[in-house]
Formats: structure tokens, C-alpha cells, sequence
């Protein structure tokens, strides 16, 4: 039985320089532990943590289109270089891996918000 691979995405309004956004972004990201990483399913450039040996791996992409930043993520099996089966933020699967999965991914769309509002994140 093939699984459909399945990610949590949102469209968020974004100021259509977004460079302070994204530079806030990958610090946040880099600074929880995330790493740049080539998915080798699609040969997307995405976000990783964890290595799939004590909990599943946590993704996240970033799409810059003009003014929308989507933002996409997801948890998924395997070990280091070799990822299974993704599943989206719902479900009971990799639960332990999304809860902090979920919070990254909020603290996002905050930011985004606070970008377009000119209100500090917080």
C-alpha cells in the first residue's frame, strides 16, 4: 500500500521585502537547533531537526512567493539521509516530535504577523 506524503501548510501575508522576516526566521530556526538540509525526495531546500534515531525528524519549508511567505512542515521517519513516510502536524504519529514542531511553527506565523503589523513578536 503507497502512503500519499503529507505536510501542514499555511499562506501568510508577508511585507513584500522580506528579508528582516527571513533573516528573524533563520535565527530563530538555527537557534532551536535546525539545520539546512536538501530533502532527497524532492530536492527541496528545508529546514531539519533530529536525526530519526530517538524521535522523527521535523521539517520545515519555506516559500517565498511575493508577498506570501507558505510555510509548510512536517515530521517524518527514517535515519539521517534516509526519510520515510511524512505526516502532517494532526494525527498521533511522531506525536512527541510535533509538539515542539507545532511551537516553532506558530512562533512563525507570529512572526509573519508581526511583519506586516509592525508589532514586536513576543
Amino acid at each position: 500500500m503507497a502512503f500519499k506524503n503529507q505536510r501542514t501548510s499555511v499562506n501568510l501575508p508577508i511585507p513584500q521585502d522580506a528579508s528582516a522576516l527571513h533573516q528573524s526566521i533563520v535565527n530563530m530556526l538555527a537557534s532551536e537547533g535546525y539545520y539546512q538540509f536538501t530533502y532527497p525526495k524532492t530536492n527541496e531546500l528545508v529546514w531539519k531537526k533530529g536525526d530519526g534515531l530517538l524521535t522523527y525528524m521535523r521539517f520545515i519549508k519555506l516559500d517565498y512567493q511575493p508577498g506570501v511567505l507558505i510555510l509548510s512542515c512536517w515530521v517524518a521517519s527514517g535515519i539521517g539521509n534516509m526519510v520515510g513516510r511524512e505526516w502532517p502536524l494532526e494525527g498521533f504519529y511522531g506525536w512527541a516530535a510535533k509538539i515542539s514542531l507545532r511551537k516553532t511553527f506558530d512562533n512563525i506565523q507570529k512572526l509573519a504577523a508581526s511583519s506586516v503589523t509592525g508589532q514586536s513578536y513576543n
